[in-house]
């Protein structure tokens, strides 16, 4: 009893270590300046000349090797499946895996039949190898969240970590190397172009670490796109890329509203107004996802740490929202990967049963 109740505490302190830190980090993005000084950046040598002028989809800039941002997809709202993914963070445990099993159950499945899926994001440390090999097998997306967890400030960083984690997941769990394709910096600080330039010699699709904050419910978020051109929004978190990287996709780390809509959440777990019963958790989930879908159905993201579900209320009401989500013959739960293979070929929900990425 002693020891269940040591195992017990010990993950709770860690929650609420996590939770701090990314309290913190909505603190310093909520506050952050609009423009940061780069100029003590060292970046590495560019292979390709900037981009210059204004990105102009099927102009200067055609699927499926350049995506333009925006706010607003080509395709008609009505015709867009709402695509919805979880990226979750750090290293992977059996007891979050014992969390995600149980969300994720085979029973589970997208209008077209396919089990749903989600994408970890895997740092080394405390990560059971033998179990994230079978959460791949069970459909998961493996990405990379470095070795160390700690900040890469140069492009150097970047590429030994994202590398050793890269080849180790893939060693361990038996995962080719080429179905490792996504990245996320520790703490969603970047190493900036230096760092882009680095993921893309190495072979990774895309990047997921940039914040776009919204300033109330309501608002659009941007959707995904390659780094054809700049980072056009404001820079949260320093430093943001300023040179052309043909290719590789940036998906926005879109924040959510907390369960009050007033101050943004980076993370799922790293809202300041965090809600206190089942009612509050679910509200705060639905009325962000409903945001997007009866917006502009931008991709929807839960960018989360595990701890969150350690609150018995939050995975309750995580667990009803899936339900009530997958009750839509629209919406799609898929990995990040998976959004991305969208991206590259716009398929309507009339045409998505033929969609082959998306098929089992």
């Amino acid at each position: 009893m002693v020891d269940q109740l040591s195992v017990i505490n010990n993950r709770i302190i860690i929650g609420l270590v996590v939770l701090t830190v990314e309290i913190i980090l909505v603190i310093f993005v909520s506050l952050a300046p609009d423009t940061f000084d780069s100029s003590a950046e060292k970046t590495s040598k560019l292979e390709e000349s900037d981009l210059k002028g204004s990105c102009e989809q099927e102009v200067n800039c055609r699927l499926p090797e350049c995506y333009c941002s925006t706010f607003e997809h080509q395709m008609k709202r009505r015709d867009i499946p709402q695509m919805v993914y979880f990226g979750f963070d750090d290293g992977m445990t059996a007891d979050a895996a014992k969390h995600y099993r149980y969300l994720f159950r085979p029973q589970r499945r997208n209008p077209n039949g396919c089990p749903i899926a989600a994408t970890l994001f895997v740092a080394d440390k405390f990560t059971d190898y033998n179990v994230l090999g079978d959460l791949y097998r069970h459909g998961f997306e493996l990405a990379v969240h470095s070795m160390s967890h700690k900040n890469l400030k140069t492009g150097e960083d970047v590429r030994r970590e994202a590398k050793e984690e890269r080849d180790k997941i893939s060693s361990l769990t038996g995962v080719p190397i080429e179905d490792i394709v996504g990245w996320r910096s520790p703490n969603l600080i970047t190493a900036g172009d230096a760092q882009d330039s680095v993921l893309k010699e190495l072979g990774f699709e895309y990047d997921i670490s940039l914040t776009y904050v919204r300033s109330q419910m309501n608002d659009s978020e941007p959707w995904p796109f390659t780094l054809d051109y700049p980072w056009p929004f404001r820079c949260h978190i320093p430093t943001c890329p300023k040179h052309t990287h043909r290719g590789l996709w940036e998906v926005p780390v879109n924040s959510m509203r907390d369960y009050k809509d007033e101050f943004a959440c980076v993370y799922v777990d790293g809202c300041l107004n965090r809600p206190t019963s089942v009612d509050e958790a679910y509200r705060y989930i639905m009325d962000n996802f409903h945001d997007n879908y009866y917006g502009n159905r931008a991709p929807f993201g839960f960018n989360m740490h595990y701890a969150w579900l350690l609150v018995p209320d939050n995975m309750k009401a995580m667990d009803k929202a899936m339900t009530d989500i997958l009750l839509y013959n629209d919406v799609y739960i898929v990995s990040v990967k998976n959004v991305i293979e969208w991206m590259k070929t716009p398929t309507s929900l009339l045409n998505i049963s033929t969609f082959d990425p998306w098929n089992c």
